[in-house]
């Protein structure tokens, strides 16, 4: 696993709070890890919060009705297919759930230093009617990343290189600000993400645009030539699709046979293979 091979500065990482109730000011916390346990330490403190947290939304039986109901109407599931064709156990045992989801306001790339930001969410905040958490929702905007946050969110850093190399780090409550350096790096970083991806978008648009036209072209490429019948003679068709071809030249083309005859005497002066 990589939590077991990583270089690890420290036992203990911070972190920040989020509420989505703004009565309550966001505060930092401090986590303490254990080596072999740096890669799900967080995810499984934050699973307990949720649980405490929403644990009243799933007591009644109507609550879990009504989330079973929203999250299969979320499934995507072949068209005609029914809800009996899911184990009513199944349902009960994701209604009652408590999973956790991240927005990588900061994702580990070379550009980033692999450094990543994430703030982390509940996956079912939504369907169990938690708030909207403005304060967290609006870091997300800031820093190129629009989601509505439903419920807590919690903020974390972490360095990770796509290798051996993952680690915890400090995130603190002093780059919980709308000017944060992080926050304009993120933001810089996910412009040019949507710039890049939006640069392709269009260009794969031109090209879908251009194919019926490159299509045309060719087939009018390929089309026989409507060049004039060469026979200075030709018996009122002289405009006609020159469909023949002097087999010696290949350049002098005729209308018909009969044209290609009649004119062989004054072609043959100037017809060179």
């Amino acid at each position: 696993q990589r939590g077991t091979k990583v270089r690890s500065m420290a036992q203990s990482f911070r972190y920040v709070f989020v509420p989505c109730d703004e009565a309550e000011s966001p505060r930092e916390c401090s986590l303490d890890y254990a080596a072999d346990d740096n890669v799900g330490c967080l995810v499984d403190k934050l699973r307990a919060h949720y649980r405490d947290v929403e644990s009243a939304a799933v007591a009644s039986k109507v609550d879990r009705e009504r989330q079973k109901q929203e999250i299969f109407s979320n499934l995507k599931l072949p068209e005609g297919a029914q809800a009996s064709q899911l184990a009513s156990e199944h349902l009960e045992q994701m209604s009652t759930s408590f999973m956790i989801d991240s927005v990588p306001l900061m994702t580990n790339t070379a550009a980033s230093g692999f450094e990543a930001v994430n703030m982390y969410v509940s996956d079912f905040g939504k369907i169990r009617q938690m708030p909207v958490n403005r304060r967290a929702s609006e870091i997300c905007s800031l820093a190129g990343r629009p989601t509505t946050v439903y419920g807590d969110g919690f903020i974390a850093r972490i360095h990770d290189d796509n290798e051996d190399d993952f680690r915890r780090e400090d995130f603190t409550l002093g780059e919980f600000a709308s000017d944060a350096a992080w926050l304009r790096k993120a933001a810089a970083l996910n412009a040019h993400r949507t710039t890049t991806a939006a640069d392709l978008q269009a260009f794969l648009q031109r090209h879908k645009d251009d194919a019926p036209k490159a299509a045309a072209a060719a087939a009018a490429a390929a089309a026989p030539t409507t060049a004039q019948c060469h026979n200075p003679a030709c018996p009122g068709t002289h405009d006609a699709a020159a469909k023949f071809q002097c087999s010696r030249c290949k350049s002098a083309r005729y209308c018909s046979a009969d044209c290609q005859r009649a004119d062989w005497n004054a072609h043959k002066r100037s017809c060179h293979k």
